[in-house]
């Protein structure tokens, strides 16, 4: 049996508010051979529809009026901030491919882009590519999603690993054991780049302290370094979240420091000297703990105890 012969076990949702283009869409690919077909119109409707239906893809419009933008619904999807599985196959569509459209897609971590209007030779292709062959995620600060590198890039750039990511849509249509481990093959995936995160975060903490602490230090601070200052408070927070339950939860003590130390830099125009200094070596504990292994937790404790009783003791000097 082909693989478009057995299209009809896949558990499509789309998610456009446009009924004109819904039921063209619908049209599109009932004729490919899709039979389990939602429609929601509304992007509530489709995170319902998400946490309740389990959706073996999701092809959504980019434009929902009124409504959160899909491209930041898509990278908080592919963060694990909603739904139980944040490797959904997923397309978005568009009728206006402009430069900064495709650029907001390719961000978002979607698999693919379909240009309106569709015909029904290019579902299947398209479609049958994400079976075959999908593409590896990899991780990075700030994207989680398909590798979409040149390999000119991944020759001059930083190494990094590449994640077979599951595929409820190749395990619909395999069937048999590839269907039934699926959700256990999800929580590992999910745990590998949770973890993948928390190492790319430790790195970028260690370049962001490198940039502000010398503006802070001469007293030159434009709107770039508070935008710094706003990502290391971001990145703080996403930390921390991430750490419970993993091998690195011994760094949320670290972690809750400098979150409360950027936090001050950033309510103060010119915040005090003592908070600028603890910045460096906050970041080089927390870069140390992600690779030491021995006693490391207490090593932590006893980094984030000092820096306590540092800031005590000038509180009430």
């Amino acid at each position: 049996m082909s693989i478009q012969q057995r299209f009809d076990r896949v558990k499509v949702l789309i998610a456009e508010p446009d009924k004109n283009n819904r039921d063209n869409i619908d049209t599109v690919i009932r004729n490919a051979g899709f039979r389990q077909i939602d429609h929601v119109r509304s992007w509530e409707d489709a995170r319902t529809s998400i946490r309740l239906g389990s959706p073996d893809i999701l092809i959504l419009a980019t434009e929902f009026p009124g409504e959160p933008d899909p491209c930041d619904v898509v990278h908080a999807l592919r963060h694990h901030e909603y739904g139980g599985n944040p490797f959904i196959p997923i397309i978005m569509m568009t009728s206006a491919p402009e430069e900064r459209v495709v650029r907001r897609i390719v961000n978002s971590g979607a698999d693919d882009l379909f240009v309106m209007p569709l015909s029904s030779g290019h579902v299947i292709d398209r479609i049958s590519a994400l079976i075959k062959s999908r593409k590896p995620f990899v991780v990075t600060t700030d994207y989680i999603g398909p590798d979409r590198r040149s390999p000119e890039a991944k020759r001059g750039g930083i190494e990094i690993p590449l994640i077979n990511v599951p595929n409820t849509l190749r395990a619909r249509i395999v069937g048999g054991s590839e269907q039934s481990m699926l959700q256990q093959e999800i929580d590992d995936t999910i745990k590998r780049i949770n973890q993948e995160k928390l190492e790319r975060h430790a790195v970028q903490i260690g370049l962001l302290v490198e940039l502000i602490v010398p503006a802070y230090e001469r007293r030159i601070i434009d709107q770039n370094i508070r935008d710094y200052v706003d990502r290391l408070v971001f990145v703080a927070e996403d930390t921390s979240r991430r750490l419970l339950g993993t091998s690195y939860n011994h760094v949320s003590e670290l972690c809750g420091s400098l979150l409360d130390v950027a936090t001050r830099i950033k309510s103060a125009e010119f915040p005090e000297e003592k908070d600028v200094k603890l910045l460096k070596p906050l970041s080089q504990a927390i870069g140390k703990a992600f690779d030491i292994k021995d006693d490391v937790a207490a090593i932590a404790h006893k980094i984030s105890e000092r820096i306590r009783s540092k800031k005590g003791q000038e509180v009430s000097s």
